[in-house]
């Protein structure tokens, strides 16, 4: 495997083939662009999670994975999806479509976690006293033990109130990208609902997910399929009402300022795949 940097340019096209996981940490972020998030990593990889070169498999070692993410941090536990390819200048390398951040399990790993950017004026130092004490259940004693951090060398009170509200912030968005990726979504995708909803997002989206029609980047057609994938049925009110909206605005879109109710019902009709005997359930809905 090359141990060259990889480039700045995004990779080659994946071949096709259904996704893979690969789980490891974060040891080096070599390039994220904050506008594209295209991104290169350094990974090592968890146990279990081979690397294969030139046809062979070889044990734990640092892979360079590329994809699009958001806000990517050193020391942190990662589970991507995607598929082995070959950069042409780079050699092998983990291309990935999906990210998930995982919360850290091990010392070494939750003071990489503790001392990283995401938390503010927390040093390695530090981060190793409070490993040191509370130990590898440091991220839930922290969560739901307002005074563990009491006494921590070097960590003034105003700093441990901020890594406990922070660490709560990291473990809610964490979970919501999760889920919003679980649901097949796009990083970008996932970013602007977390942008919108915030610590809220999974509640939202689970309570009526055709709001996601409304994000930019998102559209009716992926807010649909999102909303059968949460077991949303067929004639459910919110995919009537959701229907009839998207109708209504690709009409004045077109510049339409005005549409008989019998065509935009029919045209929702069709849209939705629905028999013509639910228009008076769709009348309802523009009620």
């Amino acid at each position: 495997m090359s141990r060259t940097p990889a480039s700045s340019q995004p990779p080659s096209t994946p071949g096709e083939g259904d996704l893979i996981p690969f789980q490891g940490l974060i040891d080096l972020v070599t390039y994220h662009d904050d506008r594209s998030l295209y991104t290169v990593l350094k990974v090592v990889p968890e146990k279990g999670y081979d690397v294969p070169v030139d046809g062979e498999l070889f044990g734990p070692t640092r892979i360079t994975a590329v994809g699009k993410t958001m806000e990517p941090n050193e020391g942190a536990r990662v589970r991507l999806w995607g598929r082995w390819g070959r950069h042409k200048a780079h050699g092998a390398q983990f291309e990935f479509e999906r990210l998930e951040p995982l919360l850290p399990t091990d010392e070494k790993g939750l003071v990489r976690y503790l001392s990283s950017k995401a938390f503010f004026g927390v040093g390695k130092v530090t981060a190793q006293r409070i490993v040191d004490v509370l130990g590898t259940d440091t991220l839930d004693r922290i969560a739901n033990d307002p005074l563990c951090l009491k006494g921590i060398r070097g960590l003034r009170p105003g700093a441990a109130d901020t890594l406990r509200e922070t660490l709560a912030d990291q473990v809610v968005m964490h979970r919501s990208l999760a889920f919003l990726l679980g649901l097949g979504l796009a990083t970008h995708q996932a970013r602007a609902v977390i942008e919108r909803y915030h610590a809220a997002s999974e509640a939202e989206v689970r309570k009526d997910p055709y709001r996601l029609a409304a994000i930019g980047g998102i559209g009716f057609a992926t807010a649909d399929r999102t909303a059968r994938s949460l077991g949303i049925g067929e004639q459910d009110p919110r995919r009537l009402k959701a229907g009839l909206e998207f109708s209504l605005q690709e009409s004045a879109d077109d510049g339409h300022s005005c549409r008989r109710i019998d065509t935009l019902l029919e045209e929702t009709t069709e849209r939705l795949n629905l028999p013509h005997s639910i228009q008076a359930e769709l009348a309802e809905a523009l009620q």
